[in-house]
């Protein structure tokens, strides 16, 4: 039921989910590779996406880490199923702070992403064009 709820602080931390991602805020993720940067900015759109249906993301997820977890047969990322199983459990905050942290951790995490098909193709595919004029 707790994903059911939707605390107000979500909003104010997805404020700059539709920022440019070439404008101030850019600053804030200099130390990103490209790729982490468009990552990351997958993320956030997946972030808001939270907000907007927080049950459906969550069902979507955990049947994406289902899939790999069941095609993981030598246990190679069972560490990343492990972590992101744990965040889809608990509050919507805690996950949505690790989406778009530039920690290493962040970082790591989110190159095992369990978000596949959340966003549409279209959707995906304008967040990397904006991208690939700020490289």
């Amino acid at each position: 039921m707790e994903w059911l709820q939707r605390p107000p602080e979500l909003a104010v931390r997805l404020s700059w989910v539709t920022s440019d991602p070439c404008g101030e805020d850019a600053e804030d993720i200099a130390e990103l590779t490209p790729p982490e940067r468009r990552t990351l900015e997958l993320h956030r759109a997946i972030a808001a996406r939270i907000q907007q249906d927080p049950d459906g993301v969550r069902r979507q997820a955990l049947a994406n880490l289902n899939r790999r977890r069941e095609a993981d047969t030598q246990g190679n990322g069972l560490h990343y199923i492990a972590a992101w199983a744990t965040l889809l459990a608990g509050p919507p905050a805690r996950l949505i702070d690790l989406m778009v942290s530039t920690d290493q951790a962040a970082r790591d995490l989110r190159q095992s992403s369990p978000f596949a098909g959340v966003l549409s193709d279209e959707e995906r595919l304008d967040i990397l064009r904006r991208w690939a004029t700020c490289e």
